[in-house]
């Protein structure tokens, strides 16, 4: 017995980590075990010690501390304890680990705190689809700084007056755009028409529009080509077509106008 002992303790710390590794698997002494989990310069090693190791003290701190995302991962599926999975999700410095906790967290105040608060915005975005309440989704919606995660809430609105805010308000013309698919406001698409910053929105938007005057004045000001195109497509003003149809400055646009006299 003397003498397996002192081959097992030459080779835990053997130079190879092969040895190491073989060793860690016949030794059942914790402190040995927690040593090697948390110095051992090779991480094949730690994660044998790991699998030998169910205190959840150790197990956090491998999980907030190892240099290896997969360690990190490996202990943290070995932990149950909700206090310590809180703590992690709320201060562990990897966005991965993070996202990943959330799958054991079911605590509506933590989750809410993530969802608001956390720096890396795929950990916020999944924490929101954990969360039912309204008023913390719309509020989400528009005050998120990633338009990744204000989509996400979006998705989750089912009201068209929210949908016709964020269309008007976003920064992102994505975002804008979808929540325009989703809405049936002729006052939204027309204010939209003519104010939007993006062309592909605003040639959308007048594609919807019944609105004449609107149409008109857009056909002959809008500063995209292809936004005066479609509404020219609309104009049923003799006079107006004729003007375009002379001076505006794409010949497409003319052309249409042209078109449309005949």
């Amino acid at each position: 017995m003397a003498f397996l002992d002192k081959t097992l303790q030459k080779g835990l710390y053997s130079k190879d980590w092969q040895e190491r590794q073989n060793a860690v698997k016949e030794t059942e002494d914790l402190k040995t075990l927690k040593k090697i989990a948390l110095t051992d310069d090779n991480w094949l090693v730690r994660s044998e010690a790991i699998k030998k190791i169910d205190d959840e003290d150790l197990l956090e701190e491998i999980t907030q501390n190892d240099k290896n995302i997969d360690l990190r991962h490996q202990a943290l599926q070995k932990i149950t304890k909700l206090d310590k999975l809180e703590n992690i999700v709320l201060t562990n410095d990897n966005s991965d680990i993070r996202r990943s906790v959330l799958e054991k967290i079911n605590d509506k105040n933590v989750i809410q705190h993530v969802a608001t608060h956390d720096t890396h915005w795929w950990v916020r975005r999944a924490a929101l689809a954990k969360i039912d309440d309204e008023t913390i989704i719309e509020n989400i919606a528009f005050i998120d700084k990633n338009y990744k995660v204000r989509k996400a809430a979006m998705d989750k609105i089912p009201y068209e007056k929210i949908l016709e805010k964020i269309a008007l308000r976003d920064e992102h013309w994505v975002i804008r755009k979808l929540a325009l698919e989703r809405i049936n406001n002729s006052e939204i698409t027309d204010q939209l028409a003519k104010n939007d910053i993006n062309w592909e929105i605003r040639k959308e938007c007048v594609e919807k529009s019944n609105n004449i005057n609107l149409i008109n004045d857009i056909a002959l000001n809008d500063e995209n080509f292809d936004v005066r195109r479609v509404a020219v497509q609309k104009v049923k003003d003799h006079d107006l077509l004729f003007k375009i149809s002379k001076d505006d400055t794409n010949f497409l646009v003319r052309e249409v106008a042209r078109s449309r006299l005949h």
